[in-house]
C-alpha cells in the first residue's frame, strides 16, 4: 500500500536524462516505486496528466534564514516548487552567535532578513538548526557564516587575524561542521568578513575540506576588479583543496566564460549560481564608502549625522559616478518613510526636497541602516545571462530577499521564470537540463544525501508543474506576485502545496551534513 501515487506524469528525474511517462509511488517520506502503478493500492492518488513530475527544486542561494521562523508556510518558495533552501549565505547569518553579538546581527541584517518577534534562543549552529526544524514547510541546509565566526573571535576589528584568533575561528568552523553545516560561506563585501585576507579564508577552508564540505563565496568584487577577486577564489580552492562555489556570478559572458574556462583548465573544482534577472538586491547602505560602514550600526549612523561627512559622501558618490537613478528602495520600516518605497533614490530625494546625499543619510539614520534596495545592472545583458546559464557549471539560485513592500521579484519567481521564459519561450535550455540545474546540480554539489533525484528509496521531495503554463508573475513593481503553473509540491512525502494553496502540512526539516535526514 502506497501513501500516495502521482499518476500519469512526464517524469524528469533531475539527472538531465530524457523524460518518460510514468507514475511515482510514495510511502512515508520516501519514493517507494517509479513505473506503471495504475493498479497498485494507495491511500491517495493525484492526477499528474500533462504535468512534469520532477525532484523538488533546491534554491542554491537564499536569504530566508529567520523568515520561516515567523512564516513557516514558506509560501514564496513553496509556490515556486522549492523544497530545499541553502541558507547561511554571504558570511552573514545568526549562528554561531553569543548573546553579546546577537543584537548586532539582528540590527545589521534586518534589511535583508527582517527582525521578527520570535524567540532568539540559540547560540550554536546545532541549536539554530534545532530551531529551524521545529515547524517549517521546506528543508533547510546551513552554511557556517564566516562573518559570524570572525565576529565571535575578533569583533569588528579591521585587521588580519592573529594566529591564536585564527585557531579559535577554525575551532568554531569545526564545531559548526560537526553540528551539521554543509560548508562555509563568506561575504567579502560585508563587515566583518571584508577585513579578512586570503590566508584566513584558506585556513578555515582546510577545516571545511576535511569534512568534505563546500566553500561558498560572495567574492570581493564582480565589476572592475573581478579578475583579482576570481584569482583569490581560485587560490583558496587550490590551496585548501576545497570544493568551491561562487555566489551570484553576475558578470558578462566574455569575462565569466573566460574565467571559468581558466579554472577548468587548471582542474579547479568551481561552480557558480545565478538568477534570471538583470538587477541585484542588497542593503542600501552597501553603496556607502567603507569609511561610513565601519563598526556597528550606531557608529555608522553617527557618522552620517555629521555635516562634514555628508559633504564628503556627496563628493565621493559623484566621483564614483554612482547611478542613484538605478537604485530603488525596496522597503522601509518607519511610517514616515513609506512614501519612498518603490522609488529610486533620485526620485525619493526630489520628493523629500533634499540633495541625494542628505536624503540617503537621513533615510538610513531613520531606518537604522535596515533598507533593502534593488539595483539595476548596466554592465551585463540578457545575452550575457543566457550564455552563463547554458554552462554546465551553472546552478540556479534565487538570492531571494523577501523583506520590504517592493521586494526583488527573484524571491518569488526565479524557478518558474527559468521554466517559462528560458525553456518554453526562448528555448535557451532543454527542459531536462533546466530541471537538473534546479535539483541535482545543487543537491549533489552541496552534499544533500538522497535528495535532488527521483530515485526509489530517496526522499520524496517532488514538484509537479504544467510545462505549457508555468511562468513567473512577480515584477519590479509588484515583487511578491505568485507564479503560475506549479500544481503540487511534496516535501518528505507530504503534500504541502495543492493547486496553489498551502495544505497546512509542515514536514520540512533542518538537514544536517551527517545523516542528512
Amino acid at each position: 500500500m502506497f501513501d500516495l501515487i502521482l499518476e500519469g506524469g512526464w517524469i524528469v528525474d533531475g539527472s538531465g536524462n530524457p523524460g518518460y511517462w510514468g507514475d511515482v509511488g510514495v510511502r512515508g517520506d520516501r519514493i517507494a516505486a517509479i513505473g506503471r502503478l495504475k493498479d497498485m493500492p494507495a491511500r491517495r492518488r493525484l492526477k499528474a496528466d500533462g504535468l512534469v513530475v520532477c525532484p523538488g527544486f533546491v534554491d542554491m542561494h537564499s536569504h530566508s534564514d529567520i523568515f520561516w521562523l515567523a512564516q513557516p508556510e514558506a509560501l514564496p518558495k513553496i509556490r515556486q516548487g522549492v523544497t530545499t533552501e541553502i541558507i547561511g549565505q554571504d558570511g552573514i547569518s545568526y549562528a554561531p552567535v553569543s548573546p553579546a553579538n546577537l543584537p548586532f546581527w539582528r540590527e545589521y541584517l534586518a534589511g535583508l532578513n527582517g527582525d521578527f518577534d520570535i524567540d532568539w534562543d540559540w547560540s550554536s549552529v546545532g541549536e539554530f538548526l534545532d530551531r529551524l526544524g521545529q515547524r517549517v514547510s521546506l528543508n533547510l541546509a546551513y552554511l557556517v557564516p564566516h562573518g559570524a565566526v570572525r565576529m565571535e573571535v575578533m569583533g569588528l576589528e579591521k585587521r588580519p587575524a592573529k594566529p591564536t584568533e585564527l585557531t579559535r575561528m577554525a575551532e568554531l568552523v569545526e564545531q559548526g561542521m560537526r553540528e551539521g553545516a554543509f560548508g562555509l560561506s563568506t561575504g567579502l563585501y560585508y563587515v566583518p568578513a571584508v577585513y579578512a585576507d586570503t590566508a584566513e579564508l584558506t585556513a578555515l577552508c582546510r577545516v571545511v575540506a576535511r569534512h568534505h564540505g563546500i566553500f561558498v563565496t560572495h567574492m570581493r568584487d564582480y565589476g572592475a576588479h573581478i579578475e583579482e577577486a576570481f584569482e583569490e577564489t581560485c587560490a583558496v580552492c587550490r590551496q585548501a583543496g576545497v570544493r568551491t562555489h561562487i555566489s551570484h556570478f553576475n558578470t558578462t559572458a566574455a569575462i565569466g566564460c573566460r574565467l571559468m574556462d581558466r579554472a577548468r583548465q587548471e582542474k579547479l573544482d568551481i561552480t557558480y549560481d545565478s538568477y534570471p534577472y538583470l538587477a541585484g538586491c542588497t542593503l542600501l547602505s552597501a553603496i556607502l564608502p567603507p569609511w561610513v560602514q565601519e563598526g556597528t550600526v550606531e557608529e555608522a549612523v553617527e557618522r552620517l549625522r555629521r555635516p562634514e561627512n555628508r559633504q564628503r559622501l556627496a563628493r565621493e558618490l559623484e566621483e564614483r559616478a554612482v547611478r542613484l537613478e538605478l537604485l530603488y528602495i525596496a522597503g522601509v520600516r518607519t511610517p514616515a518613510n513609506q512614501r519612498y518605497a518603490g522609488l529610486n533614490v533620485l526620485e525619493a530625494a526630489k520628493l523629500a526636497g533634499q540633495a541625494p546625499a542628505d536624503f540617503l543619510a537621513d533615510l538610513l539614520i531613520a531606518e537604522r541602516m535596515a533598507v533593502p534596495a534593488v539595483a539595476h545592472h548596466t554592465y551585463r545583458t540578457e545575452e550575457d545571462f543566457r550564455a552563463l546559464l547554458r554552462r554546465r557549471e551553472q546552478i540556479v539560485g534565487s538570492d531571494g530577499v523577501l523583506v520590504g513592500s517592493h521586494p526583488h521579484p527573484r524571491g518569488y519567481g526565479t524557478f518558474p521564470r527559468i521554466l517559462g521564459r528560458y525553456v518554453r519561450q526562448e528555448q535557451v535550455l532543454e527542459l531536462e537540463e533546466a530541471v537538473r540545474k534546479m535539483t541535482w546540480a545543487a543537491a549533489g554539489r552541496v552534499g544533500l544525501a538522497q535528495r535532488g533525484l527521483l530515485v526509489e528509496g530517496w526522499f520524496a521531495d517532488i514538484t509537479c508543474f504544467d510545462p505549457t503554463t508555468v511562468i513567473d508573475r512577480a515584477t519590479y513593481e509588484q515583487g511578491s506576485l505568485p507564479p503560475e503553473g506549479i500544481h503540487y509540491v511534496i516535501v518528505n512525502g507530504q503534500v504541502v502545496l495543492e493547486e496553489g494553496e498551502h495544505t497546512g502540512a509542515y514536514p520540512g526539516r533542518a538537514l544536517r551534513s551527517h545523516g542528512n535526514s
